[in-house]
């Protein structure tokens, strides 16, 4: 069984700090984060970590395959999206004491 990479147009784009764009499916199907070792990882990790999802992360071909149990289930959107609500309320509360 090979890794298959699509173009989506269904997916709608999520930015994050330092010009990475991420990519949603509105399906929230399952997904694998590839790495770069050599450059962004560490914003990866991050934000992965602060969603829950640093498991679906892998850097190589060899670690895809070591993992693939897990990496080809679908990740707890409903935790991901408590996550987000979260975060986006903390982001407004922050801005609207800034601006009071």
């Amino acid at each position: 069984e090979g890794i298959m990479f699509n173009y989506r147009p269904d997916l709608e784009p999520f930015k994050y700090k330092n010009g990475i764009t991420l990519y949603r499916s509105a399906q929230m199907e399952k997904f694998v984060a590839i790495g770069n070792k050599e450059r962004g990882l560490d914003r990866f990790i991050s934000l992965l970590g602060r969603l829950g999802l640093q498991d679906r992360l892998v850097c190589s071909l060899e670690e895809f395959e070591c993992r693939k149990d897990v990496l080809m289930t679908v990740p707890d959107y409903a935790a991901v999206d408590l996550k987000l609500d979260n975060w986006r309320k903390d982001s407004l509360d922050f801005l609207n004491r800034a601006l009071s």
